[in-house]
Parts: structure tokens; sequence; C-alpha cells
């Protein structure tokens, strides 16, 4: 065996993206660990790589999550590297690109969650309708599209579920005309490009939403825009994906690199390059 590799996931045997990037692992002499994060003992001293895969329940214990990867990068190469997950999960790095200059779906981060904070976000936004999302979260879960007009009749709760902060934005039409575009990048090189669209009266484009996925090459614009984000980040990224509001006016709507689905089990063609860019780096 050439060395062994940790796939952290939420559970023990992992989800179905796990078992194909095991199996070319393992076709490249490394046994391979897929694992639950909560689980993982000592075993972390024995291994050449843990790699975040898919460790989809640490928006609900995010403090402990960090703490485990922080030790865990101490002792073993870590990737994503420690310092972009850092940077990555809160969503306030939306806000820290806008002031950048990168173009984002205006967004502001909210502390309080009582109606008058909300308020006085929507006014500074500006516009009719809105959105309201976990500023730890993933899936669309907790979020809450909203009018104006009806405010003072919902309930926020759920956006600030996972912390003491949600996101505000305004709500985009263009992800009911236009779509999303989702760039998958292996060492800053795009590697796939899935065009998704929500179904007919939807806005969110997640499959359990009935959204659909199709390979597609992006507009130029989007490539661009994508560039210039990966640009930006503290530390260059082993695996990145780019999440791009689609139409006339492109803008990111999440940057993901701790552990976005990465469509290996749509497109396992896709996995031996990550392998290879792994061990690369090894």
């Amino acid at each position: 065996m050439a060395g062994r590799i940790l796939l952290l996931s939420d559970c023990e045997g992992g989800q179905s993206e796990d078992a194909i990037l095991a199996a070319e692992f393992e076709s490249q002499g490394f046994q391979t660990n897929i694992v639950d994060w909560k689980a993982l003992g000592s075993v972390i001293d024995r291994v050449d790589a843990a790699i975040v895969r898919t460790t989809w329940d640490y928006t609900t214990q995010v403090e402990r999550f960090l703490s485990f990867l922080k030790t865990l990068s101490a002792r073993t190469n870590l990737f994503n590297p420690f310092e972009l997950i850092e940077w990555n999960w809160h969503k306030r790095y939306l806000v820290e690109l806008l002031n950048a200059g990168v173009a984002v779906v205006p967004s502001l981060v909210l502390a309080e969650q009582g109606h008058g904070a909300v308020e006085a976000g929507c006014e500074r936004l500006g516009g009719a309708e809105f959105v309201l999302k976990r500023a730890v979260g993933a899936g669309g879960r907790g979020m809450l599209r909203f009018k104006l007009q009806d405010l003072h009749s919902q309930d926020f709760s759920p956006a600030f579920s996972t912390g003491s902060s949600a996101i505000l934005q305004p709500f985009m039409p263009a992800i009911q005309s236009a779509g999303e575009w989702a760039l998958v990048y292996f060492e800053e090189e795009l590697v796939l490009s899935v065009h998704k669209e929500a179904a007919p009266g939807e806005y969110l484009i997640q499959r359990q939403y009935g959204g659909k996925e199709t390979i597609a090459s992006p507009p130029d614009e989007v490539m661009a825009l994508a560039l210039q984000v990966l640009k930006l980040l503290p530390v260059k990224p082993l695996f990145a994906r780019l999440d791009i509001l689609g139409g006339a006016t492109p803008a990111i709507m999440e940057v993901e690199v701790i552990e976005p689905r990465l469509y290996f089990d749509a497109f396992p063609q896709f996995a031996p390059q990550f392998v290879r860019a792994v061990l690369q780096r090894l």
C-alpha cells in the first residue's frame, strides 16, 4: 500500500460520492477509509491525508467541527487547508467579497432576529422581496423568502437556528429564469460546469426541490467571475465549487470550499482527476 487516506463524512460508510473516491484512491494503492468525523480517534496519527468530503452535519455543531479540524490539520495533511475552511464556514465571506469589489448577490449579516432588525436590513438593501438564510447552513434548510409587505407576519427563527446570525439578501428573480451555474475546480482548473434550473414555480434549485442539473459550458463572464474569486481566497484550494447566479448580470451566490457536492455520484469520470490533484500535494 502506498499510504492511507481518510475521507471525512457525516456517517460511517459515507455518501455515494465517497465510495467512488475511495475506489479511485485504492486503485492507486492507498488504503482508504470513509469515516464519520465525529467518531474519529487516534487513527489520525497514521494517515497521509484527511479530506473533508461529505460532513454535511457540521452546521449544527460548528464549534466542535472547527476544533476537530484544527487539531487534525496539525497532525496530517488536511484538504482543504484549515485556513480556508475557517474563512468559509460563516457566510460573512460574501460581504468580504462584496467589499473587495466582486459581483456578489447583495448581502447583509444580521445578528438579531427581531422584525425590527430584519426590516432595517431590508431598507438598507432596497427592494420588495427578500431571502433570509442561515449564516451557517447548507441545502436551503431554514431559508425564508418573503415580501416586505408581509415582513411582520413572518417567523424568522428557522434562519437563525444554527447560530446567532443570518444572511439577508434581495430575492433575485434570475434564479427562476436563468438558473445557477455550479463551477467545480481542482487546483484552480475548471473540471466541471453544471447548469442548475429550479422546478416550475420553485426558487430553490437543489435536487430535493426538483431542480434539474445539466453539464454545460458557462458563459465567459461567469468564468471570469469565478477566476476573480479564486484569486482572492486566503489560500489556494485543492477543490472548490462556485455557485453563480445566471442571467445578464452574473453574481456570486456561494463559494464552497468545505464540503461541497462535487458531482462524483452523477459524473464519476472526474474522480481520477481529483485523486491526481491530491497526490500532487502529498
